[in-house]
């Protein structure tokens, strides 16, 4: 009876983190500046380097600096959060895919909506992250 009960048990703690791992399939991660990036679980894997924490998966590479980072959680659903402040017109911006590969830094949105290809990016300047449309 013993053994059942136990066996039982593990299956139940087996099921239910199997269960959890496809209900969170991202991990995002909050900076200190309140911007958000997710990042697939998928083929995950996290290693620090100096200052630096690297999330690397199936799809690229992401460095995130360690004194800026508030926090990191599982989520269902990758962060989409866009601020709506103005403000990254004039200041230099750094662009991103979607999947979070940084493109490059540019002296403001306009140099960087010139060398883009169609497509869909999200731009972060100092004060403000959010996503373009580049047509």
């Amino acid at each position: 009876m013993r053994k059942k009960s136990l066996f039982l048990l593990t299956m139940i703690w087996v099921t239910t983190a199997f269960a959890d791992s496809y209900t969170y399939p991202y991990l995002t991660f909050e900076t200190s500046d309140g911007s958000q990036q997710s990042v697939s679980v998928e083929s995950l894997v996290l290693t620090v380097s100096g200052s630096q924490l690297v999330a690397t998966n199936s799809s690229g590479t992401v460095n995130f600096t360690l004194a800026e980072l508030s926090q990191m959680s599982f989520t269902s659903t990758p962060a989409t959060h866009i601020s709506e402040t103005e403000g990254a017109e004039e200041s230099a911006v750094e662009v991103f895919t979607l999947s979070g590969l940084s493109l490059g830094k540019f002296a403001n949105l306009q140099a960087a909506r010139a060398t883009l290809q169609n497509g869909i990016y999200v731009i972060k300047s100092k004060n403000v992250t959010q996503k373009i449309a580049v047509k």
